[in-house]
């Protein structure tokens, strides 16, 4: 009868993620059937409240091997007698963001080279995942929907260190809308960073995947290096790697051989909305000489340098603060030369 309640009883068999369908299986009549889907999960809280007509289908939830997950239904509506199949619709993954996991201190671990599937189940929810460099290099993020859906999803990916102090935010909307593919970050062997993925506009409920990849690099910055003082040292001649963060510039440090002319060169490895400068300062941080333009893929300038001098190259956003959060995700390479 209406407002009769049924419940059943689901183990996860695998490492994945599952739905429940639940659909009319009665042919004796043409009643618009309503069920109300209630599914909890093993710790019997709330996950997904569904009223549908003929057929409701949950949202995907997160699984563990033998986790449990329990199915309310009940009739609402011309539900008395009428015969209902309810059944799982289960793929296996080995990684997947399983509740809870919205802080530092449970967020999931990232593999290198593994996809990992997730979903925000509410306005407010957020998935954290954190990863950490065993060498030096370049780790290339990308975000990417994975439900069939007519929604056009928008997410947030913010950035922190290992004191949780944000780095940079971005979202889908910037640039790619519904992925963010080739966001890149430098890190040294050791380092950690956390990123938190949460809903910009009309993501919630929508199956999502996060991915990354390693390129080893021989030099990267070292972060911190946002100030003269914190400067990372470079050596004339070698390149050295690093991604900009939020409202922050990226100072380095060397000193010159021989007097006479060096070559400055900054290359990027994509194309960013506003571009990016770079600038020489001498010992007490009198500006040399700086890029004339927005640097985009790659520039050069070259500059006088005296006899063994300390210099300063600083790598920043072009148009400053203000437009930084359209320009992130690029791995720069900076060289500089006799």
């Amino acid at each position: 009868r209406n407002l009769e309640s049924k419940y059943y009883k689901y183990t996860a068999p695998e490492y994945g993620y599952v739905r429940f369908k639940l659909s009319k299986n009665d042919t004796t009549t043409t009643n618009q059937s309503r069920w109300l889907m209630q599914v909890y999960d093993s710790n019997v809280n709330l996950q997904y409240d569904n009223l549908g007509g003929e057929d409701a289908e949950s949202y995907y939830v997160m699984v563990n091997r033998g986790d449990v997950i329990y199915i309310r239904v009940t009739g609402a509506f011309e539900a008395t007698n009428i015969k209902y199949l309810l059944k799982p619709d289960f793929t296996a993954h080995p990684y997947v963001a399983k509740e809870p996991n919205d802080n530092a201190s449970n967020a999931i671990p990232l593999i290198f080279g593994q996809k990992y599937y997730g979903i925000i189940d509410k306005a407010n929810d957020v998935d954290m995942f954190k990863l950490t460099a065993t060498a030096n290099g370049n780790v290339v993020f990308n975000l990417k929907k994975e439900s069939i859906s007519t929604n056009q999803p928008n997410w947030y990916m913010t950035f922190y260190n290992e004191e949780m102090t944000q780095i940079f935010e971005t979202h889908t909307e910037n640039g790619n809308t519904e992925n963010l593919q080739g966001l890149n970050y430098v890190l040294r062997a050791g380092q950690t960073v956390y990123v938190k993925i949460r809903s910009y506009s009309n993501a919630e409920y929508i199956l999502y995947s996060l991915s990354t990849s390693f390129s080893p690099l021989a030099s990267v910055e070292a972060e911190p290096n946002n100030s003269y003082k914190k400067a990372t040292p470079l050596t004339l001649g070698s390149s050295i790697y690093g991604t900009l963060c939020e409202n922050t510039a990226d100072f380095y440090t060397f000193k010159s051989g021989k007097k006479g002319k060096y070559k400055v060169n900054l290359s990027l490895s994509n194309d960013v909305t506003y571009g990016y400068k770079v600038s020489v300062y001498d010992a007490s941080h009198n500006l040399i000489k700086s890029s004339l333009k927005p640097i985009f893929i790659s520039g050069s300038f070259t500059f006088k340098a005296k006899k063994k001098k300390k210099y300063f190259v600083v790598v920043e956003h072009y148009g400053g603060g203000l437009v930084a959060r359209y320009s992130y995700g690029a791995l720069y390479e900076l060289n500089v030369a006799k």
